[in-house]
């Protein structure tokens, strides 16, 4: 091969080459910069049961945003339309199969997508609401044994004293009502003096 065909096919190398380096260059310069992404609650600190929101917000240069996407462990989650530089996406309720890790990004006009933002790890912690609300109640219950105790047991003293004093007032009435014992010598006789006697005592 001559020399000057050598040098041509030298220099059509080069060239394929810059454009492949600049073509890689300008692609990475559109694309749109990383989202920042941010929790409310701290994701160290959610319950199941809480509303978890999800802030993505794009850089302040960024122009043209169409969308916003939500990811958990690399798949979609949620998807919005929106021209604004930042978006929320809630979860309600939120339980143990909404934990994982997540990231978002945004897309901009020509369906180009941004960098992803730096990954959540999203782990619930387990709620003490039902373990205190149970020793709340259990607290209630033993309160309210004890004062049927209480009142129980006041019941029966109080019974017990009328009984008490039943058994006082019949003992002196049976004592009052008696038939008192004498002696052979200061028993009255059989008379008429003797009866009306008898009769005042009862």
């Amino acid at each position: 091969m001559p020399a000057s065909d050598l040098t041509m096919l030298f220099f059509a190398v080069i060239l394929v080459a810059v454009q492949i380096m600049g073509v890689k260059q300008l692609a990475a310069e559109e694309q749109p910069s990383q989202p920042i992404l941010s929790t409310r609650p701290s994701p160290d600190s959610a319950t199941p049961g809480d509303t978890v929101q999800f802030t993505c917000k794009a850089p302040a240069q960024t122009q043209r945003v169409m969308q916003f996407r939500l990811y958990k462990d690399g798949k979609v989650k949620h998807s919005v339309d929106s021209k604004e530089k930042q978006l929320v996406f809630t979860i309600k309720q939120i339980n143990m199969s909404d934990e994982g890790t997540y990231h978002c990004l945004y897309e901009v006009e020509g369906s180009i997508l941004s960098e992803s933002s730096a990954k959540v790890d999203i782990i619930l912690k387990a709620s003490h609401v039902p373990l205190a609300a149970g020793i709340a109640s259990a607290g209630v219950i033993l309160l309210l044994l004890l004062i049927g105790m209480a009142w129980l047991c006041l019941l029966k003293k109080v019974k017990a004293s009328r009984q008490d004093g039943r058994s006082d007032s019949g003992g002196q009435q049976y004592r009052t009502n008696s038939i008192p014992m004498y002696d052979t010598q200061d028993r009255p006789s059989p008379t008429t003096e003797g009866i009306e006697y008898f009769n005042a005592r009862c």
